[in-house]
C-alpha cells in the first residue's frame, strides 16, 4: 500500500479555501454621495458594476433622505435594487456587510455626530425587503 501523498492533499485543501475565500460575504466602507436636487435619481450603469456593490445617494425627490442601491446577479446579469429611508438626519458614511447572495447588512453614520441607523437589506422573490436592526 502506497503512502498518501502528502502534495496532492495540500493542493486539494488549498482549492477548499480558494472557493471558500472567494465565496465569501463582501463588505466595504462607502461614502455616502450627494446627489443633485434637480434629478429624479442617479443613472445606473450596470456594466461598471459587480454583483455585491452597494451605493449610497443622499437625495431630495420626493422627500429628503437616502437612496440605497445595491446590485445582484440575477440569472447571469447584473441588476441594480432600490431601497429608500427618508430621513434629515446627515449621515455621511455606511459599512455593509453581505450575509448570504441575497442579504446584507447596512450601516449608516456620521462620525462626527455619532448617529447611527442600521437595517438588514435584501432580495425576496425579486423584490427588494428592509428590516430595521435594533
Amino acid at each position: 500500500m502506497r503512502p498518501p501523498n502528502h502534495s496532492l492533499l495540500i493542493f486539494a485543501i488549498v482549492l477548499v479555501i480558494a472557493g471558500y475565500t472567494q465565496s465569501s460575504p463582501q463588505e466595504g466602507l462607502i461614502t455616502v454621495m450627494n446627489y443633485p436636487s434637480d434629478q429624479y435619481e442617479p443613472e445606473i450603469n450596470l456594466d461598471a458594476h459587480k454583483s455585491g456593490d452597494v451605493e449610497i445617494y443622499r437625495v431630495r425627490i420626493p422627500e429628503e433622505g437616502y437612496l440605497i442601491v445595491f446590485y445582484h446577479d440575477y440569472s447571469g446579469k447584473i441588476k441594480n435594487y432600490h431601497s429608500y429611508k427618508f430621513d434629515t438626519i446627515n449621515y455621511n458614511e455606511g459599512f455593509y456587510s453581505w450575509q448570504n447572495d441575497t442579504t446584507f447588512t447596512l450601516k449608516l453614520f456620521n462620525r462626527e455626530t455619532e448617529i447611527e441607523w442600521s437595517v438588514e437589506l435584501g432580495i425576496r422573490r425579486g423584490y427588494t425587503y428592509m428590516n430595521l436592526i435594533d
